[in-house]
C-alpha cells in the first residue's frame, strides 16, 4: 500500500511539474511574440527595450531590458530566438557583457542616416550636430567625438564611429560633406576601408620604429627649430602651442601641446633644449608631469 502511495505521489509531482513547464513554456511563447514587434521571429536589442519601456518587475523596479537581452541571448549573436526564450535567463552571463548593457539610452539613429531618405531640413540639422567646428563638413574626429558612448539602436552594441566614417566618406578624402551624409553609410565599402585603415595603421607603427634610430634623430633636429621661434635653443609652452596650432594627429584629432610639451620637459625645467626633443616621449611620463603641473 505504501508502495502504491510513493508511487501515486510521484506520479502526481510528475504531472504537476509538466503542467508547469508546458503551462511557463506557453506564456514565453505568448511573450516572445508580443516582444517581436515585427514579427520576423527573433528579438533584438531594440524590441527587448521598446517592450519593458515603463515596466517595472515584482519588487517595483524598473526592469533593465538590456541585462535581460544579453541573460537571454545564449549564443550572443545580438539576436534572440524563441528556442533561447524559452530557457532561463543567465545572469552571470550577462555580467559579462556589462559594458555592453550599462551603455547610456543614445542611439546613434537618430541623427545619422541609414537611407537617402531624410528630408533636407532635416538632413541639415542632423549634420551639424556632428559637425563640431562647423566648417561644413565632418572629420574622423568628429564622428568618433559625436559616437562615443552611443549604442546602435538594433543591436545595443556601442557604435563604431570610425567604421561609419569610412562609409559615409564616398569619395574617400576623409572628409564627410552633407551631400555624402545624406545619401548614408554604404557598410560595405566602409569595411573595406576600415580594415586598410588599420593595415596602413600597423605598417605607419613598423615604419616609425624601424626609423627610431638615426633617421629619428635627424627628423627631430631639422624639427627643432622649427619649435625654436626666438632661436634661443630652448622650446618654450607657448612656441610649442604656436607650432601645433590648427594641426591635427593621423585620426584627425587636435594635438594636445601641453601633454606633449611636459612629456619632453624631462629635466622639469619649464622648457625643451633640443637634447630632449630628439627623445620619444613617454606617454605614461607625460600625463603623470601635466597632471602635476595642473594641481600646481
Amino acid at each position: 500500500m505504501r508502495l502504491l502511495i510513493n508511487l501515486f505521489k510521484s506520479s502526481l509531482f510528475l504531472s504537476t511539474a509538466l503542467l508547469f513547464s508546458q503551462d511557463l513554456t506557453e506564456k514565453r511563447t505568448n511573450r516572445f511574440a508580443q516582444i517581436d514587434a515585427d514579427g520576423n521571429e527573433v528579438i533584438t536589442n531594440l524590441e527587448m527595450r521598446t517592450y519593458y519601456k515603463d515596466k517595472l518587475n515584482r519588487f517595483g523596479d524598473s526592469i533593465d531590458a538590456k541585462r535581460q537581452f544579453y541573460a537571454i541571448d545564449a549564443n550572443t549573436n545580438n539576436i534572440i530566438t524563441l528556442p533561447e526564450y524559452l530557457e532561463d535567463p543567465n545572469y552571470k552571463r550577462a555580467l559579462e557583457f556589462s559594458k555592453r548593457w550599462q551603455y547610456p539610452e543614445r542611439l546613434i539613429e537618430n541623427v545619422i542616416p541609414t537611407d537617402s531618405n531624410l528630408a533636407n531640413d532635416e538632413a541639415l540639422n542632423n549634420f551639424r550636430t556632428v559637425d563640431a567646428n562647423k566648417n561644413r563638413g565632418i572629420s574622423l574626429y568628429e564622428m568618433m567625438l559625436y559616437g562615443h558612448g552611443k549604442i546602435d539602436s538594433k543591436t545595443g552594441e556601442p557604435i563604431n564611429a570610425m567604421l561609419l566614417f569610412y562609409a559615409l566618406d564616398a569619395n574617400k578624402n576623409s572628409f564627410v560633406n552633407l551631400s555624402e551624409f545624406k545619401n548614408g553609410p554604404n557598410m560595405e565599402e566602409g569595411k573595406i576601408m576600415f580594415e586598410v585603415k588599420k593595415r596602413r595603421a600597423i605598417i605607419d607603427v613598423f615604419v616609425s620604429r624601424r626609423k627610431a634610430g638615426d633617421d629619428y634623430v635627424k627628423l627631430r633636429t631639422a624639427l627643432f627649430y622649427d619649435f625654436d621661434i626666438d632661436e634661443n635653443y630652448e622650446i618654450s609652452l607657448e612656441e610649442m602651442e604656436s607650432y601645433y596650432t590648427n594641426k591635427s594627429d593621423n585620426l584627425g584629432r587636435p594635438i594636445d601641446h601641453k601633454l606633449r610639451f611636459y612629456g619632453l620637459d624631462t629635466n622639469e625645467n619649464n622648457a625643451v633644449e633640443l637634447e630632449e626633443f630628439v627623445k620619444k616621449i613617454s606617454g605614461r611620463y607625460a600625463t603623470n608631469r601635466l597632471n602635476t603641473v595642473d594641481k600646481q
